[in-house]
Formats: structure tokens, C-alpha cells, sequence
């Protein structure tokens, strides 16, 4: 665990790392008292790109924080396929859907880049969460609102066609981290075009497609593998779209203004 010497430090470097990320982290949604408690209870922990903070059918003992860095939730299809459920930023918990019952991993969690997160055991959570009821719903939020981008993201792939998937995704990302610039909204991550892809179950060349279409449309600009949204109403669902009132209520509560 970390000690009282270390954890000043620590919480200074996870608010510098999440502070241009909006109100979707989970730690910021804690005050400073429950925020130093929880991260005192973690054990800091690094890993490289490409390796796996845990694999699909391990033991669920541990839930982590992100302190800096990218992590990629994925599961493996049956035909060897990459699918990406979702992505975790600086400031986001994760491995949490299965620690509460006991449950094996169902999912991948992998470093994006060279990255440090808190490993927090279960017993610790769980007697925290009992004390905390406001980090105890801030985390039933943050469940529900991965259950209804996983339920969208089925619907959205069978009823819609790529370019929609496409536009859809960046304007939900928009939604969840975006930093307003004048008129345009900016997507403050770096996303390869497969990522895209894996994230909406299509290939990485009709993704490239698709963007390069919203580029010569003025909709998106790319300027060092960064994406901003120019014309955000152009991407936005329609009021018949059960993906409308999801992204408008995470906007109300990131407070991004789309």
C-alpha cells in the first residue's frame, strides 16, 4: 500500500493526468477526503504496452485505478477476432464486473502504452464502498453507463450502416472526453484507425475510408493523430435514436457542451 509520504505525491500526478479529461473520470467525481482513502489503499503497479494487467479466465482479485496511460478492454471472438468493449483513461477504474462475486475474468485488460495503475484487492474495496456511499454510486453510474454503451453498440451494429457506426462513436467519445475548442470539439486520446475498428466491428481500411470522408466533408479535422469534431451537429443522433438520450445525459454530466 502506499504510505503517507507517497501518496501526496501520487495524488497530484493522477489530478494532472486526468484534470483535461472532464468530469467522466471516476475519481474526480470524489471528494478530496474519499479520493485520498481510496488511493491509499492500491499498490502501484507498471506494465508496457501490449501486456496484459489480466487475461480472461483469471482469478478477479484485484480492481485497478489508471494513474497515467491507455487500457484496452477487449475479448477475443471465436474466430480470433479483436473486439474492443471499451477504452480506460487516467483517472478510470476498471476490473471491477467480476470482483464482486467472485467470478472468473470474462474480458482482457491490456496496456495501451507504458502505463502505471493501483491494483486495490477486493476486500479492501468492498469495506471502502460500505463507507463511501457516494463512491459506492459513482461506481453503480459508472457500470450502468458501460452496460448501456455495450447494448448501443449491438443495436448500432445491426441496424446501422459503417459510416453511421463511425460518426456515432466519435460523437459518443466527444460526449465522454471532449475539450471544447472554440466551435469544435477535441478528442484529447490517440485511437489508431484499427481501434476504431475493433471498437465497432468493422475493418481498419473502411474506417480510414469513412474519416477521410468526413475530412473532405469539413465534419472532422486530424492534425497529429488527434481528432476534432468541427461540425458536432452533424453527427448527432437523431431524437428518434436510442443513442440520443444516452449521449445527452452523458454530456449534461461530463458538462461538455454539444
Amino acid at each position: 500500500m502506499l504510505n503517507a509520504r507517497t501518496l501526496s505525491g501520487e495524488n497530484t500526478m493522477v489530478m494532472d493526468n486526468i484534470a483535461n479529461l472532464g468530469n467522466s473520470s471516476f475519481l474526480l467525481r470524489l471528494n478530496d477526503a474519499e479520493r485520498a482513502e481510496l488511493l491509499a489503499l492500491g499498490k502501484k503497479q507498471t506494465f508496457r504496452r501490449n501486456e496484459l494487467i489480466f487475461r480472461a479466465g483469471a482469478n478477479s482479485d484485484y480492481a485497478y485505478i489508471l494513474l497515467d496511460g491507455r487500457v484496452k478492454i477487449y475479448q477475443i471472438a471465436s474466430y480470433g477476432k479483436e473486439v474492443i468493449l471499451w477504452f480506460c483513461f487516467p483517472g478510470e477504474l476498471f476490473g471491477l464486473s467480476e470482483i464482486f462475486n467472485g467470478e472468473l475474468r470474462e474480458a482482457h485488460a491490456e496496456a495501451c502504452r507504458d502505463l502505471t495503475v493501483l491494483a486495490i484487492p477486493y476486500v479492501e474495496l468492498r469495506s471502502y464502498l460500505a463507507r463511501h456511499a457516494n463512491a459506492s454510486m459513482n461506481i453503480i453510474d459508472m457500470l450502468a453507463g458501460r452496460v448501456r454503451i455495450l447494448s448501443n453498440a449491438m443495436l448500432n451494429l445491426v441496424a446501422d450502416d459503417v459510416n453511421s457506426r463511425v460518426m456515432k462513436l466519435l460523437y459518443r467519445l466527444a460526449c465522454c472526453y471532449g475539450q471544447r475548442n472554440g466551435e469544435a470539439i477535441r478528442l484529447p486520446m490517440h485511437l489508431t484507425h484499427q481501434e476504431l475498428a475493433d471498437m465497432i466491428g468493422t475493418s481498419r481500411q473502411t474506417v480510414t475510408v469513412v474519416l477521410g470522408e468526413l475530412r473532405r466533408e469539413g465534419i472532422i479535422e486530424i492534425k497529429n493523430h488527434v481528432i476534432s469534431i468541427l461540425q458536432p451537429e452533424r453527427m448527432k443522433p437523431s431524437e428518434g435514436d436510442v443513442n440520443h438520450i444516452h449521449f445527452e445525459q452523458t454530456a449534461a454530466m461530463t458538462g461538455i457542451a454539444i
